[in-house]
């Protein structure tokens, strides 16, 4: 299994173990079905792998190449993600998903952090007491990656913020289907 590092040619691999041609191809493929190597079709850039080991394992074992993983990281950099109050599970959500790739958030919520927050809500300390929640949220984010993005709005969750929510989306849709509109085809 070793040989399969995604350097050693086919051919070395045919030639140092003897193999049939044939079975070789049919492990190999028996193998990529399984997910249990995938095709290096596109080399990882080294800073990539050192910042995002872990989350590339965990493509790999979804993705069938390397080029996949590197759309799949690409995607989700480029996604954006809305999350509306920062207690204690949503807080996690956000981690996980900035650590997943995510770099973009439009974070919701007007409260501080309490001292009674505390033995609930793992993800702030007691030096966060009296901070917004959106703000110590974006200053852990900054340490996990120092290119994510926070929107964040201060505001309280009623029927006026999801109306401005909706005008901001729609507002934003049609925007884009304007550039499509209007961008020269080929």
């Amino acid at each position: 299994m070793r040989q399969f590092d995604g350097k050693t040619a086919f051919d070395d691999i045919l030639e140092k173990n003897k193999f049939d041609k044939k079975d070789l191809g049919n492990l190999i493929y028996f193998l990529q079905s399984k997910n249990i190597i995938i095709e290096v079709d596109k080399e990882y850039d080294s800073k990539l792998i050192t910042e995002n080991c872990r989350l590339i394992n965990f493509l790999e074992e979804y993705c069938f190449s390397t080029s996949e993983v590197l759309e799949v990281l690409e995607t989700l950099s480029k996604k954006a993600v809305l999350v509306v109050g920062l207690e204690g599970v949503n807080s996690w959500v956000v981690d996980i998903l900035a650590r997943s790739g995510v770099k973009n958030f439009v974070l919701v919520d007007n409260d501080k952090v309490e001292l009674s927050n505390l033995h609930r809500q793992g993800f702030f300390t007691s030096n966060d007491v009296g901070k917004f929640k959106i703000d110590c949220i974006d200053e852990r984010l900054a340490h996990i990656d120092e290119n994510i993005v926070c929107k964040k709005h201060y505001k309280l969750l009623d029927d006026g913020f999801f109306i401005i929510l909706v005008m901001i989306f729609v507002a934003q849709l049609i925007a884009q289907i304007f550039q499509m509109w209007t961008k020269p085809h080929k």
